[in-house]
């Protein structure tokens, strides 16, 4: 399951690196995968509705991030990115301007 390797991959960059992620990027092909392997598992989708389901509970739900027990990730584009491959990133700004220097871990799916 895709959210299993992304949290595997979420602690080895806490362990290489001493912190968490909060950056996950990836081109709209992987995105457009993880949304469909997502929504077949509705359960584990939290949206942003008042009473905290899904905005679209009946339909098909667009993720923007993805929340682990002790992080969570913002969820970019990056088209550079080749098919089934995705970038982590910790920002130590992330309201500001993003900084491609900032420490990075890369992984196939």
């Amino acid at each position: 399951m895709w959210a299993n390797e992304l949290n595997a991959s979420c602690l080895r960059f806490k362990n290489q690196n001493g912190y968490w992620p909060n950056i996950f990027q990836a081109s709209s092909v992987t995105y457009r995968k993880i949304e469909i392997v997502a929504n077949a598992q509705p359960e584990n989708i939290k949206g942003d509705g008042s009473d905290g389901m899904p905005a679209n509970p009946n339909g098909f739900v667009e993720l923007s991030g993805f929340q682990g027990k002790e992080y969570s990730l913002d969820m970019c584009l990056d088209e550079q990115l080749e098919e089934l491959s995705y970038r982590l990133v910790y920002d130590s700004d992330p309201d500001g301007e993003y900084d491609i220097e900032d420490d990075e871990f890369s992984k196939a799916i």
